[in-house]
């Protein structure tokens, strides 16, 4: 179970909008992403040839991005924030596991993940949590994991006043540096847009 008192109060409340809004959420992804948004993140994957194992998706949602996860042979494990979108995600996914918790809060051993993906909950991190969270997501994947971060490319960060959620906006230089500052090694980096004001910026590491 998740520990609300690790979360801001800004972080609180994007939790809340998913919370309340989660079949509503699970349904448009579901008419808008086929086939996911993400298929050339998991195409660059498979180049990688990361070692069938233990993949954790940091902000799992609905569950879409598990069913290809799984279907590229990993173990799947996911974690969120929202409890209902847990529920949607673990009937469409009855053999992957799911976990409600934060990236603050992660309930795995050192070491345990082979790869990792995270295309949700880190840009909802407000910028002065930043390298708390990604010192938490260290930790539990193996030396020489990889994985995927995908941040939203902008300046600053703001509230949402139509929705609440809280997004951080950065440069590709400065989440760079704030990679390699939290001890990760950048593989390949480029950037990607789903909609003309939203550019994605993709980074590939090694832990």
């Amino acid at each position: 179970m998740m520990d609300v008192d690790l979360l801001s109060i800004k972080e609180q409340e994007t939790a809340l909008y998913y919370e309340i809004h989660a079949k509503d959420w699970a349904e448009r992804r579901k008419k808008t992403t086929e086939p996911s948004f993400w298929q050339k993140e998991f195409e660059e994957l498979k180049k990688l040839q990361i070692p069938k194992g233990k993949v954790l998706e940091i902000g799992s949602g609905a569950g879409r991005e598990a069913l290809e996860l799984t279907a590229l042979g990993y173990e799947y494990y996911g974690i969120d924030t929202s409890q209902e979108l847990l529920k949607i995600a673990k009937k469409a996914n009855p053999h992957s596991h799911f976990f409600h918790t934060s990236v603050y809060d992660l309930p795995f051993a050192p070491e345990t993940f082979d790869a990792f993906f995270s295309w949700a909950m880190l840009p909802h991190v407000p910028k002065d949590r930043i390298a708390k969270a990604l010192s938490s997501v260290r930790q539990v994947f193996k030396q020489n994991a990889i994985g995927c971060f995908a941040m939203r490319e902008g300046t600053g960060e703001k509230q949402e006043p139509e929705t609440s959620r809280w997004f951080s906006y950065y440069t590709e230089e400065e989440f760079e540096k704030i990679l390699q500052s939290a001890g990760f090694k950048i593989l390949k980096k480029y950037k990607k847009s789903s909609r003309p004001d939203l550019v994605w910026l993709i980074f590939f590491v090694q832990n």
